[in-house]
Parts: C-alpha cells; sequence; structure tokens
C-alpha cells in the first residue's frame, strides 16, 4: 500500500470520526431540547450545567410546588479509565422518617435476603457495607443495622433498620411499582430509600429522553401520596 493511499484512508477514518461524533453531540442536543420543553410545560424548573465537549454534566429539574428534585449526572472518571459515571436521583426532602433507613431494591429470593442480611452481620460497616453500597448505593453507618423485611406480595427486596422497617411497607407490594421495567431503561432498575433525608429513588444511569424523566417523576410523586399520612 502507497504511503499516500495511506494517508488518504487516515484522512476519510478521521472524518468519518468526526462525523459520528457530530451526529451524536445533535442527537443529544435534540433530546435535552425536547426534554426542555416537556419539562417547563408542565410548569416545572429546568437548569443544565454544560460541561467540556458541549455535553451536559448535570441537568437539574425540580417542582417547587409538590417539593421534589431530579438531578441527572454525567461525571468522568478521576481514575484514567475514561469511563463516565452516569446517575439520575428523584429526592423528595419532606417525605423522609424520624429516624433510621429503610430501602427498597432490585427483588431477591427469600434466602438471598438472608445472605445478604447474614454477611452485614459478620463483616460489619466496613466490607458488608461496600458491598450493599455496590447494589444500593451509599448507605452510610446505617448499613450494618440493616436487616430484611418479609412483606407478603413484595415486588422487589426490602431491608430496613429496626426502628424504620414500616417506613416503606406500603410501598413494597404496591401494583405502583409494577410497570418500571418497561418504562425505564433496561437494567436501571430503581433503588428507593427512605430516611431523615428525606424519600429518594436513584437509578445508575443517565435519563435523556422525555417519556422516561417523565416516567420516573411520576413514580417519584406517585410514591410520595402514598406515603403521605392520612
Amino acid at each position: 500500500m502507497s504511503q499516500t493511499l495511506t494517508i488518504v484512508i487516515l484522512i476519510l477514518a478521521s472524518l468519518a470520526g468526526t462525523g459520528l461524533i457530530g451526529y451524536a453531540l445533535m442527537q443529544s442536543s435534540r433530546r435535552q431540547a425536547a426534554l426542555r420543553d416537556v419539562v417547563t410545560n408542565r410548569g416545572w424548573r429546568y437548569d443544565r450545567q454544560e460541561g467540556s465537549g458541549g455535553r451536559a454534566r448535570a441537568t437539574t429539574i425540580s417542582d417547587p410546588e409538590a417539593g421534589w428534585r431530579m438531578e441527572i449526572k454525567l461525571n468522568s472518571a478521576t481514575d484514567g479509565s475514561g469511563r463516565t459515571k452516569r446517575s439520575t436521583t428523584w429526592h423528595a426532602p419532606d417525605a423522609g422518617i424520624a429516624e433510621g433507613l429503610a430501602i427498597l431494591g432490585p427483588a431477591l429470593t427469600p434466602a438471598e435476603a438472608r445472605k445478604a442480611e447474614t454477611m452485614l452481620g459478620k463483616l460489619g460497616g466496613g466490607m458488608g457495607g461496600f458491598l450493599m453500597s455496590s447494589m444500593f448505593g451509599d448507605l452510610g453507618s446505617e448499613a450494618a443495622r440493616l436487616e430484611s423485611v418479609d412483606v407478603p406480595g413484595a415486588r422487589c427486596l426490602m431491608m430496613a433498620t429496626p426502628e424504620a422497617r414500616e417506613a416503606l411497607t406500603p410501598i413494597a407490594s404496591h401494583p405502583i411499582m409494577d410497570g418500571t421495567e418497561d418504562s425505564l431503561p433496561r437494567g436501571a432498575l430503581p433503588v428507593i430509600r427512605r430516611s431523615p433525608k428525606g424519600l429518594e429513588i436513584s437509578l445508575r444511569t443517565a435519563l435523556s429522553r422525555p417519556e422516561q424523566v417523565l416516567a420516573l417523576a411520576e413514580l417519584g410523586a406517585a410514591i410520595q401520596r402514598e406515603l403521605r399520612p392520612g
């Protein structure tokens, strides 16, 4: 292969790569514009903090009247791997409990739930907390006190500290938990937690499609209503 032909091939490959990057950025910009329109049409607030290359580092959506806030984040890894950490969190500060922690996560069999509880007891807040955080995110100092909670008809795993065993039981077996696999990205099942900090739903992905953002907002608002006293 001649040197000239090699140079031509490299130039064409570079142009193709640049074109793909430009197309991806254009698609991302269109999705963000569609999301902004949907959000503002609902009377919610929309804020976007730009990152490098025009990509959004953080998008914040909130409904001041209902008292919830959603943060969609993309953070570049600091370990040199080049990976991007993605997350979406819906949070209602006024829907918390006085003390303790309760979490709902991906369904486990009763045997798997007991095994997780045993592991926490044996490993304590160190390694046990690390293993649980890989499933449920940072649980803080309460991780070592979590126990599995058996809720008849539960559609997901529930764990709680002794004083918070009833904090999420109305939701564990509620039909509202059905259909999240269809409305949210595959493999991004929500983890729900309730503590003195409020009610929180977290996903390990950055939602970008308007219909998915709306689905998470509606899920959070519905849970918030179900847990409201009276």
